[in-house]
């Protein structure tokens, strides 16, 4: 990052700002003071690492004005990479099992309901697979979303992706910067955002008898296995006919769940092929949900689709992929950051430190595996409380080589690497012995 500090008139090293900010957010902090109390508290630990000498630690304000300085498009450039470029190493290093193979960007945006910044919308692109933000944009409600979305698409490698939306953001353009990227995708269609498109998808199954769709078609049973982030995804369980229907029953403890897809090809209409890129299928989805108390009502929905895939395993694996990360998501945002209580009063702060969170947030459910039987909620608890003791469990995961080779591709001041090449020289050394 630039150091946007000024000569003679700041007495606190930008490395000290960024790395106790990281730290204190990866600890549960969310606000400028939570963020000086945890400097504070951890000073003494801080200072085997970090250049901290002949001075207090930070203020809030201080931490706040730093980040209201730095640019976010480069705070973006230099943390996101961090574990979207680097998640296959991490994983091996971090022993961390693989989640399921795909390739599927999930585009959600969340609202933020500051003290001092209302109404900021901040829009993510994940790898839904891993549940870690790839790309991020920030912009006031009274702007639209729908540009900032294509803008951080035009920015990603898309291809051979799968890329999911809500209906919101369905709009001609997008389709085709997905398409244009070599990406296929998987929207959502409202009668209230695309009035014209849903009432033809609607009509079209309307018109269809839908155990035709099943009746006389080979059967095969369907299954989405791995490991990973997204547990709750993997172990679902159907079957399919043809390629036009898939069911799928999933039973817990308080309610049944079946689920029915039925997908048709889209109409050969060449008007259409030009407006909308690479349409393929058309999809609804059936979900009726029997509470195994029979005090409370049982509940259905219909929902309809529109793809560029053809197969539909893979359209109903990018669907509900789709719905378990995004209800996920917004309850971690939610629940463990509180981040709608963000008292940052400028716009600038307010997005660098949400990317600070969207790093912490990948990270932690990253190293998840190493805390062993506790839920997420209980392993952050338990990061609030001893960060030393976590980051020390994370760190012993990784072998001698690879903190040696971390160690000397970092550039650092005279003083620093007199100090990092005696403690290599003791690594290496204990290393051989």
């Amino acid at each position: 990052m630039d150091d946007v500090s000024i000569e003679g008139m700041c007495e606190y090293p930008l490395a000290v700002i960024m790395m106790t900010t990281f730290l204190a957010v990866l600890g549960g902090a969310n606000t400028w003071e939570e963020i000086e109390q945890f400097g504070k508290a951890k000073v003494e630990w801080l200072k085997r690492f970090l250049p901290i000498h002949g001075y207090d630690m930070p203020s809030r304000d201080t931490y706040h004005r730093v980040f209201s300085l730095l640019n976010p498009e480069q705070f973006q450039q230099v943390f996101l990479p961090i574990l979207s470029e680097n998640m296959n190493t991490i994983r091996r290093e971090l022993q961390v099992p693989n989640p399921n193979p795909s390739e599927k960007n999930s585009v959600d945006g969340i609202e933020s309901q500051g003290e001092k910044v209302p109404n900021m919308q901040t829009l993510h692109i994940y790898d839904a697979a891993d549940e870690v933000v790839v790309t991020a944009g920030i912009n006031d409600r009274r702007n639209d979303e729908i540009p900032v979305a294509r803008w951080l698409l035009e920015t990603l490698n898309l291809k051979n992706s799968v890329v999911t939306l809500d209906a919101f953001y369905m709009r001609r353009e997008t389709m085709k910067i997905i398409v244009n990227g070599g990406a296929d995708y998987i929207v959502r269609l409202q009668e209230e955002n695309q009035t014209s498109l849903f009432e033809v998808v609607e009509y079209a199954f309307y018109t269809i008898d839908l155990d035709t769709l099943r009746n006389g078609r080979a059967k095969k049973h369907f299954s989405i296995t791995g490991e990973g982030n997204t547990s709750s995804l993997y172990g679902i369980k159907g079957e399919i006919y043809g390629n036009a229907v898939l069911s799928t029953e999933t039973k817990t403890h308080d309610q049944d769940e079946m689920c029915t897809v039925y997908r048709i090809d889209a109409p050969e209409d060449t008007d259409r092929d030009t407006a909308w890129a690479k349409v393929n299928s058309y999809i609804m989805v059936v979900r009726e949900i029997v509470p195994t108390d029979p005090k409370q009502y049982a509940s259905s929905e219909i929902r309809y689709y529109m793809s560029s895939l053809k197969a539909i395993d893979e359209i109903y694996a990018g669907i509900i992929q789709h719905w378990v990360f995004e209800n996920n998501q917004h309850c971690h945002m939610g629940d463990t950051y509180e981040k709608n209580k963000d008292a940052t009063i400028y716009r600038t702060a307010f997005e660098n430190l949400g990317q600070m969170m969207n790093l912490c947030i990948s990270l932690q459910k990253m190293v998840k595996p190493l805390f062993q039987n506790i839920s997420l909620k209980a392993m952050l608890m338990y990061m609030s409380w001893n960060i030393e003791e976590a980051i020390a469990r994370m760190l012993s995961a990784l072998d001698n080589e690879t903190i040696i080779t971390t160690l000397k591709n970092v550039k650092y001041d005279a003083v620093q690497t007199k100090k990092v090449a005696a403690k290599l020289a003791k690594i290496e050394e204990e290393a051989q012995a």
